[in-house]
């Protein structure tokens, strides 16, 4: 396995099986329907088709259960189950004007609800070993960091390269709560191939912020954009950077 040769602690499934981040789960939950060729620009090149949401939603049936029961089966390291949150499933949505917009999403939070207790069921290790985690992308977090904190996620992962570690001091508040932060060590928007040394020096400017024993190392975000011939080289820098910080902390005490 790719993953597990490259030494990364926490693994991922990489999501074939999957056509795009909300149209995969809409086409799986009730109350949804699709286009043909209903396209949307995203970004760049990048198309999607979003959803109409036209009904009640609810889960008829698993939607990630086989997948990742699959993946992990294949491997002894913690393993994620990956879902799309209710909001960017709501947002990425032409959503039915008849009722609240909160109701909606309400509905499809419950749906979210009950697969991750199937996944807890099959005892995705990531899953059942209670570390549920949650991933933002670029925001202004100042105005929402209360609730961020109330979500009771074990780790919080973060879009950060672009920012030059500036989303990093409004966590500092969360790290009082014990929350682990994985701040986004590279761009995956970006087919450039970051060194050992570069992202070694952006963690240790991430550990001016923050505390050793919370801060996770992670890209930016999902690589389904990247090449092989990108992900490869990139993952094992990060590794090694991972690596090498460790070796130099655990000197340091």
């Amino acid at each position: 396995m790719l993953q597990e040769g490259l030494d990364i602690d926490v693994l991922v499934h990489g999501e074939p099986e999957r056509n795009d981040m909300v149209e995969y789960f809409g086409e799986q939950l009730s109350g949804f329907a699709f286009t043909v060729n209903g396209w949307v620009q995203s970004y760049g090149s990048r198309c999607v088709k979003p959803p109409i949401i036209y009904g009640d939603v609810s889960r008829p049936k698993p939607m990630t259960v086989f997948w990742s029961s699959a993946a992990q089966s294949f491997t002894k390291r913690p393993m994620k189950g990956m879902l799309t949150g209710p909001v960017t499933i709501l947002n990425w949505s032409f959503v039915r004007n008849d009722q609240p917009r909160f109701e909606t999403c309400y509905q499809i939070a419950l749906a979210i609800k009950d697969e991750v207790e199937d996944l807890e069921k099959a005892c995705i290790t990531d899953i059942c070993g209670q570390k549920k985690s949650t991933h933002m992308c670029y925001s202004n977090f100042n105005d929402i960091i209360h609730s961020i904190i109330d979500m009771d996620a074990d780790v919080i992962t973060i879009e950060n390269s672009r920012s030059d570690e500036k989303l990093l001091s409004v966590f500092r508040e969360g790290v009082k709560f014990g929350a682990g932060i994985g701040p986004g060590v590279y761009d995956i928007h970006s087919p450039r191939i970051p060194s050992t040394e570069e992202i070694a020096d952006r963690v240790n400017k991430m550990l001016a912020v923050l505390e050793t024993n919370i801060l996770w190392v992670n890209p930016d975000c999902g690589l389904k954009t990247r090449k092989y011939t990108e992900v490869q080289p990139a993952l094992k820098n990060m590794v090694a950077a991972a690596k090498l910080l460790r070796t130099q902390l655990g000197s340091a005490k």
